[in-house]
């Protein structure tokens, strides 16, 4: 059988600044040149995924110089806008809108499920950046939601909450790992074993 195709075509983007749905909405844009974006805030939590552009991004009081690769988690209530978008370049980017109650409803199942917007509120670290094999593993994610999010199958809720679960859980390891410096990564376990092996029997 042949590999099932990812649904990845963008969506014109949408100004509103509030959800209409109760629990999420998902948007995978693809913007050539887009009017002043002007700063804005939301009742609910955002995660805002950057594939492609030439773009300066606001969060709060810090101002970002993105990069592909780049993730932002933007907390209710805080004023966040793109300063600069060079129109020579597509805006590319997916965005994730999760309500608190939502998070709050998956929490009872699943512990912890806030850490990474809860760490981003209460540290105001927003931006990650995401090297080459993290970045394609959560953009797969990502797709594989989107797919879901504008297909009519059976089962479609129960499997976008299961794919939103699994891009949440991914954030929340990446943002516990690049905060917590104990963790050593299994690669340089593996190299101070093999330094270790070396110096004993060489």
């Amino acid at each position: 059988m042949g590999k099932k195709k990812i649904h990845n075509t963008a969506i014109s983007f949408i100004r509103r600044q509030y959800m209409n749905s109760p629990d999420y909405e998902a948007f995978y844009y693809n913007d050539i040149k887009i009017d002043t974006i002007n700063p804005h805030y939301h009742s609910n939590d955002e995660l805002y995924f950057f594939l492609e552009g030439n773009v300066k991004y606001s969060v709060g009081d810090k101002c970002y110089d993105l990069k592909q690769g780049d993730f932002l988690l933007i907390p209710p209530d805080v004023v966040h806008s793109p300063t600069y978008i060079d129109e020579n370049y597509s805006y590319r980017r997916f965005v994730l809108w999760l309500n608190k109650d939502f998070l709050k409803k998956l929490s009872d199942i699943i512990d912890n499920i806030e850490f990474g917007f809860n760490f981003a509120t209460e540290n105001q670290i927003y931006l990650y950046h995401l090297e080459y094999i993290q970045f394609n593993d959560l953009f797969a994610s990502l797709l594989e939601l989107w797919q879901e999010y504008n297909e009519n199958q059976i089962f479609k809720k129960t499997t976008i909450i299961n794919h939103i679960i699994t891009v949440v859980l991914k954030i929340n390891r990446i943002v516990y790992n690049s905060n917590n410096s104990a963790i050593a990564s299994p690669q340089k376990e593996l190299h101070t074993l093999i330094f270790d092996y070396i110096n004993r029997n060489i």
